[in-house]
């Protein structure tokens, strides 16, 4: 196992972890209030969160088991990551102003932006341009996972069905270009 993957599962495993026991510590503190009017919304936020926490775990085991569609899958969770924390940074220094998580969403956000770039740095060279072209649209699906779930809750929220519709769909999309790029082949 080299040292960028063992690095990145360790990280990993402390990001599922801590997306798992922030969602309880705040609404146990009355940090969320309004979850009953925005209910709706914050299932689908939920969702993309759980994926993130779920995949993190996953893929951090799957790292230190050595399994090379792991360092794939890696770079899809880097990309679900970057959004949540991006979002949970400004969400918490802008709308909801909470230093304490804002710099924490910061550090894991920055944390994150670094893995994704040694990641490519690490695989992007390694193949023909093709597959590397690959691998950088797994970081890319996992970006437009994260952001279109969210938004499909907002719209299904506001009773913008149509948007919702189209959101949910470009979220089928994405999953099933994931899907296509065979994570399972090769480095």
């Amino acid at each position: 196992m080299k040292a960028y993957e063992k690095l990145l599962a360790i990280f990993l495993i402390i990001l599922g972890a801590a997306v798992i026991a922030v969602w309880p510590l705040l609404l146990a503190r009355g940090n969320v209030s309004d979850v009953n009017a925005n209910l709706f919304s914050f299932l689908f936020h939920w969702a993309s969160e759980l994926l993130l926490a779920v995949l993190s775990v996953v893929v951090a085991v799957s790292l230190f088991s050595q399994k090379l569609w792991a360092r794939k899958l890696g770079l899809f969770v880097l990309g679900l990551s970057i959004c949540s924390t991006f979002h949970a940074a400004y969400y918490y220094f802008i709308e909801q102003p909470m230093l304490y998580l804002a710099v924490l969403a910061s550090i894991f956000f920055g944390i994150s932006v670094v893995f994704l770039l040694l990641g490519f740095r690490a695989w992007w060279f390694t193949s023909k341009t093709q597959i590397n072209l690959l691998k950088l649209s797994l970081a890319v699906l996992g970006i437009l996972v994260y952001y279109l779930l969210n938004i499909a809750g907002q719209h299904g929220q506001e009773g913008e069905w149509s948007s919702f519709a189209n959101a949910l769909f470009l979220t089928v999309v994405a999953v099933f270009f994931l899907a296509k790029i065979r994570i399972g082949a090769g480095a």
